[in-house]
């Protein structure tokens, strides 16, 4: 059986191994072309300067810029606006929110919203009377603080 592209194998034994008219597998050899290996030199102290650091292009000591320290990172709330907040929009628990205490003010909304208005006049008394307790506190007591502990202005 001859082959259409015409490709004969070369060389080869001439065994069959017992069957007739069967394809010889063709023998590889080595390409002619000898490539020489790389010749890699070692200087006194291991490094010979020609090794490329592959983050060379990288920025080098870059340190992030800090705010000046007159400026404060966090600003203190202000005692007066805290009672107005809740004397003037205490049933939405918005004093809460400046001040930080997410939980009370989210309680405070859902009481006045989901009772239909009914609940909002317990709301406002609770309201009314942190009011009262921001307006009268003392430096260092827990109603002249905010959620973070820091100090009200006055």
């Amino acid at each position: 059986m001859s082959d259409p592209n015409g490709y004969q194998p070369q060389g080869g034994d001439q065994q069959n191994n017992g069957v007739s008219g069967a394809a010889q597998a063709p023998q590889y050899t080595q390409p002619a072309q000898n490539y020489a290996a790389p010749q890699y030199t070692q200087s006194q102290g291991g490094y010979n300067g020609q090794y490329q650091d592959p983050n060379a292009y990288a920025q080098q000591n870059y340190t992030y810029a800090q705010p000046p320290a007159a400026y404060p990172t966090y600003l203190p709330r202000n005692k007066y606006v805290a009672a107005a907040l809740a004397l003037f929009f205490g049933i939405f628990g918005l004093h809460n929110f400046y001040l930080g205490y997410t939980g009370k003010g989210v309680a405070q909304v859902l009481i006045s919203v989901l009772t239909f208005g009914i609940g909002a006049i317990a709301v406002m008394i609770w309201a009314i009377v942190e009011a009262i307790q921001i307006l009268t506190a003392d430096y260092g007591t827990e109603h002249h603080r905010d959620a973070r502990g820091v100090e009200l202005q006055d």
